[in-house]
């Protein structure tokens, strides 16, 4: 995997999508360069600046461009945990984007770091990873540190 820009990060998830956008806002095309999304794929879930949501193409290399998702919900691999250790994350539960593990990866930790992400439309059992439906959501919160009190 290449080297992303610290402003851009995804996610690898299931080709599986929630409901067809039809555009109003619900996508948008970005520019970004091969090193930041050379391996950003359909369906894989996206963190740019403060930006997040679901790709609907593959990154085209051609014209450096991918169209994306922010709004509708898709299905993303979720792990059942929190700041706590293993939990279960219920319906409406926000969900966090977490690098501590090297690989981006979606969770209820919302520990110094980690970006809002979105929103459960299904269960996470406790320390399972499992597929699930996710609805982007895009905050104006402040930094996550502050939000984990640190």
């Amino acid at each position: 995997m290449s080297s992303p820009s610290s402003e851009f990060k995804f996610g690898a998830n299931s080709s599986h999508q929630q409901g067809a956008p039809q555009g109003g806002g619900r996508r948008l095309t970005l520019e970004l360069s091969s090193a930041d999304a050379a391996e950003l794929k359909a369906g894989d879930f996206f963190a740019y600046n403060d930006l997040v949501g679901f790709a609907e193409t593959d990154w085209d290399a051609a014209t450096g461009t991918v169209t994306v998702n922010i709004v509708d919900p898709f299905y993303a691999a979720v792990t059942g945990a929190d700041d706590s250790g293993n939990a279960k994350l219920s319906v409406g539960t926000y969900v966090y984007l977490d690098e501590t593990s090297g690989t981006p990866a979606l969770t209820g930790k919302i520990g110094a770091g980690n970006k809002p992400f979105g929103i459960l439309f299904d269960e996470v059992p406790s320390g399972e990873t499992v597929e699930v439906r996710v609805k982007p959501v895009q905050t104006a919160w402040a930094a996550t540190d502050e939000l984990a009190g640190e």
